[in-house]
């Protein structure tokens, strides 16, 4: 049941960062280092849900921003 309670979290914890993302996406625009710092943790939440390919995509993405500051 512990796994079943792990991974409602987790789809939760999805769903609201990338309406996060989205938000400041449009707020601040995709390369400020706040949009790409929800990137970040969409992306770590991505890969808690088994979505490895795109939540490394998602990383690097928001590595290069944050790098390049």
């Amino acid at each position: 049941m512990g796994d079943a309670v792990e991974q409602s979290h987790d789809a939760e914890a999805e769903q609201r960062l990338a309406a996060m993302y989205e938000a400041n996406k449009q707020a601040l625009g995709e390369k400020h280092h706040a949009t790409a710092e929800t990137l970040g943790f969409l992306a770590m939440a991505r890969a808690a849900t088994g979505q490895a390919e795109r939540a490394l995509g998602e990383f690097g993405a928001a590595a290069q921003i944050l790098l390049s500051r």
